[in-house]
């Protein structure tokens, strides 16, 4: 073996230090982006925070510069937790019914929330908008009756800083009352709590 026995002067035995330190910072921290905070979805639709790029399983939600971040999301959160600002609060309108905006892969609709249906239920509108596919055909209850539906699944549900992924849905035709009903393959994933005339919405996952 060849044995270097090299003699640096001081200060460019500093520099060469410097520049080791900064290569290996570089290798130990492949993903790390200085000063941003990432927000991922796990492949089990779970929510968390780091200081480093999304693993490949996962998918990246966004990425915000510490220095807007919300203080809450500046706290580092274990895989499993979602942050305090993960709460959607809902007004009920003149009905008592309880109506929110939301986005369904990417497009953003009305929605309504309904604790009685078991499936979150879109209009032949917002299907053809998303282009969903027909998996299959079930008979449902509806108000109007008994009626043929066919059941797809949406990538992604957001309301608000909740995310929810691979929701099973139906297209209901004559839909009128939203474009979106919530129904339970999304809100059996979610905690609600009701207290004069607002309804509360955060995750379980």
């Amino acid at each position: 073996m060849l044995n270097l026995n090299i003699k640096f002067p001081h200060k460019a035995a500093s520099f060469a230090v410097a520049i080791a330190a900064v290569i290996m910072l570089a290798v130990t921290s492949p993903g790390a982006v200085a000063d941003t905070l990432f927000k991922c979805t796990g492949a089990n639709g779970r929510v968390h925070y780091q200081d480093h790029s999304c693993a490949h399983s996962d998918t990246e939600v966004s990425r915000t510069p510490l220095k807007y971040a919300q203080d809450s999301e500046k706290q580092k959160y274990p895989s499993w937790a979602v942050p305090p600002s993960a709460v959607v609060n809902v007004l009920a309108d003149p009905f008592n019914a309880y109506r929110l905006q939301g986005d369904i892969d990417g497009g953003s609709f009305s929605m309504l929330v309904d604790t009685g249906a078991t499936y979150v239920a879109v209009s032949p509108r917002v299907a053809a908008a998303l282009r969903l596919a027909c998996e299959s055909r079930i008979t449902t209850s509806t108000a109007n009756g008994n009626v043929e539906v066919c059941t797809s699944r949406v990538r992604c549900i957001k309301l608000g800083g909740i995310v929810l992924t691979a929701v099973p849905v139906i297209v209901v035709p004559g839909l009128t009352a939203a474009d979106v009903l919530l129904g339970q393959t999304a809100l059996s994933r979610l905690k609600l709590e009701q207290s004069k005339g607002e309804l509360r919405l955060s995750s379980l996952e």
